[in-house]
């Protein structure tokens, strides 16, 4: 099992979001990623603190159609904030605080910090592989968890959009037209026979 951070899934479901905006084609590469996961019944966990980031990004009618894909995909497990995960962070925290790791954390604003600890608490009750995330309070809180963590880099393009075109620039916009026939040089020489 994995997890995906909000701006991965944000791009899942809206291509056009802002999310992501240093990768390139990052939207096919999320896309790609989450196919391979379903094709390797690999289970992506959406905890229940990130489902609520996710949705509230998007419209009522939106949100109840994302939500209906979420919950009826057998790909897709979203996991709840209960018991287990509320002792499993004051666990962690206790040790964060005990070892002035709190320092690292506090960079970001206490609320933030809070929800990402709670992410990290679902993960590890659920016995996930990885984090993906680029978010660096989670990754500092996952990681001093034992958890692995992965960023955004680690999305590879769909074979087809691997392939190098050679007319294309880096965004996919076609390149200036070759047209070498028109400017001459293939033209005889003219005067001479």
């Amino acid at each position: 099992m994995i997890l995906l951070d909000t701006n991965i899934l944000t791009l899942f479901f809206d291509p056009t979001a802002r999310a992501l905006k240093n990768i390139d084609k990052a939207p096919q590469r999320v896309k790609h990623f989450i196919e391979r996961c379903e094709k390797q019944r690999k289970k992506i966990v959406i905890p229940t603190p990130i489902l609520s980031e996710l949705l509230v990004l998007f419209k009522p009618e939106k949100q109840e159609e994302y939500f209906r894909i979420i919950n009826n995909s057998k790909n897709f497990i979203v996991a709840d904030f209960d018991k287990r995960a509320a002792i499993e962070l004051a666990i962690m925290q206790s040790k964060l605080l005990s070892n002035n790791q709190r320092k690292k954390m506090l960079k970001d604003a206490w609320q933030k910090v809070k929800l990402d600890c709670q992410v990290v608490a679902i993960a590890k009750v659920n016995q996930v592989e990885a984090i993906y995330t680029d978010d660096k309070g989670m990754k500092t809180f996952a990681t001093t968890n034992k958890i692995e963590v992965k960023d955004s880099s680690a999305f590879e393009l769909p074979p087809k959009e691997a392939q190098m075109n050679i007319f294309e620039d880096k965004e996919g916009n076609p390149k200036a037209k070759v047209e070498s026939h028109k400017k001459g040089i293939h033209k005889k020489p003219s005067g001479k026979k």
